[in-house]
């Protein structure tokens, strides 16, 4: 089973200082590869709003489309966890 994307969703742009100021845009679609075993890779399905200010984004894994989990933009953002694929 796999979730409909919502298209009508405005990208989620992340800006974080890291080391040198980097700024990462996540996408809805966006693939990404986690830096811990087995390596699984991840793709945003959408943006979650949260009432507290912190934005979640369910991700599902591209190795079994029904596993799929909220994560906070922060932690996909810190490249020591989780590496954008590069299309």
């Amino acid at each position: 089973m796999r979730a409909v994307t919502n298209t009508d969703v405005a990208p989620v742009e992340i800006r974080l200082i890291l080391g040198g100021g980097l700024v990462r845009k996540i996408e809805i679609g966006q693939r990404f590869k986690q830096t811990s075993p087995p390596g699984t890779v991840w793709e945003v399905l959408n943006v979650a709003p949260n009432p507290a200010g912190i934005r979640h984004l369910p991700i599902y894994s591209l190795d079994d489309p029904t596993v799929v989990k909220l994560i906070s933009e922060l932690t996909l953002a810190n490249e020591r966890l989780y590496r954008l694929i590069k299309e």
